[in-house]
Parts: C-alpha cells; structure tokens; sequence
C-alpha cells in the first residue's frame, strides 16, 4: 500500500494511512523518519499493534534505547 499523507496543520503533525505490513516491513523507514524530523508529530489511525510490532516499526525510525 502506497503511502497517503495529509498535513494535520500547515506545520506540524501528519496523518499517515498505511496498513501494519507496510509499517512493519521497514521499506518505508526513510519516508517516516523524513515525516517525523520535518512534521514531529505522526498521526496513523485505526492500526492495531502489539508491543512487539511497535517495537518493530520504532526500528525503522533510528536505534532504541532501553532505559532503566
């Protein structure tokens, strides 16, 4: 599934529609990180995940820490 993005505000925020495979796949991982770094906030709706799926797609946005 193709990415559709819609501006939430003219400068801050998107909404992204997306299904979980293309989330999870990684193959969009530069477009959410370039979303993320010029929008700072991304909005995606009516995805379903567990934690160990937004683990996965956090990859694809940089390295994640654990804190303690």
């Amino acid at each position: 599934m193709a990415l559709q993005v819609s501006d939430l505000s003219p400068h801050v925020g998107a909404e992204v529609a997306s299904d979980l495979a293309t989330l999870l796949s990684g193959d969009e991982g530069s477009a959410f990180q370039t979303l993320l770094l010029t929008k700072g906030v991304l909005l995606f709706r009516n995805v379903a995940v567990d934690d160990d799926q937004l683990l996965t797609f956090a990859k694809t946005l940089g390295v994640v820490r654990k804190e303690r």
